[in-house]
């Protein structure tokens, strides 16, 4: 193999899934080491089996999805992510459309936040990643790769009060784990909207100022009616169009 067995190292993990426990894997293992002479891994991660609506996924029950079907309904690929890194590796991860949903609607959330933090003004340049909280999220990592907490460290987060820009760098710093795509996230610019929308955004505006608070709320829910929300920024509200 053109070098000598005393510089061979084995590998620090070997993955599979947990049908490969039992033949696979000590194939592998009788294999490897009797031509090496060394231990193939140290450390073995087998990953539990996906099941669809709570069964057993193949061709013959007539749902073996693809990403390619995913995508044809309307998801993001990115959302089948995030519902595979909120469940264990060692859990069984069952795939549903309604999963899948509540796994895009959570995503779109995490992005929002991202959106917002860029619309005020923050800039990852200007932020410092938070020492607790990256200690946190790579503690929960280092947990057999406990994603789940991981996930809830980001969470706990996006809730914090924590300087805008020190959470946004923060949260691009974890991205390089996630891979969710977060650094690409830019905040949308102001929507073109209607004159009638954008009169009752001056409307809710004078509310506020005469602490009608009331009477701006429900000039609010007639601007979500017309399909655009309000996006409170330092530098004044801003018109979203509804996604």
């Amino acid at each position: 193999m053109g070098e000598s067995l005393g510089h061979r190292i084995p590998r620090l993990a070997h993955c599979g899934g947990v049908d490969h426990i039992y033949i696979h894997h000590p194939n592998e293992i009788a294999q490897s080491e009797a031509a090496e002479g060394l231990k193939l891994a140290n450390i073995w991660m087998h990953g539990e089996f996906l099941t669809v609506d709570g069964g057993r996924m193949g061709k013959s029950q007539g749902n073996a999805y693809l990403i390619d079907d995913i995508v044809k309904r309307g998801f993001d690929p990115l959302s089948f992510r995030y519902l595979c890194l909120n469940s264990h590796y060692r859990a069984k991860v069952n795939f549903t459309w309604i999963a899948i949903e509540g796994a895009r609607t959570a995503l779109e959330r995490l992005r929002e936040h991202v959106r917002n933090y860029k619309l005020v003004g923050a800039k990852a340049a200007s932020g410092k990643i938070l020492t607790e909280v990256k200690n946190a999220f790579v503690a929960a990592i280092n947990d057999d790769l406990n994603m789940p907490q991981a996930l809830a460290v980001v969470w706990d987060l996006l809730r914090s009060d924590k300087n805008p820009s020190d959470k946004l760098v923060t949260i691009l710093d974890f991205d390089k784990v996630l891979g969710l795509g977060l650094s690409a996230v830019e905040p949308e610019k102001d929507a073109e909207a209607p004159r009638e929308v954008q009169d009752l955004l001056s409307q809710r505006e004078a509310f506020r100022k005469q602490k009608q608070f009331k009477d701006a709320d429900r000039v609010r829910d007639q601007i979500l009616a017309h399909g655009y929300e309000i996006v409170d920024t330092p530098q004044g509200p801003k018109l979203r169009k509804k996604s």
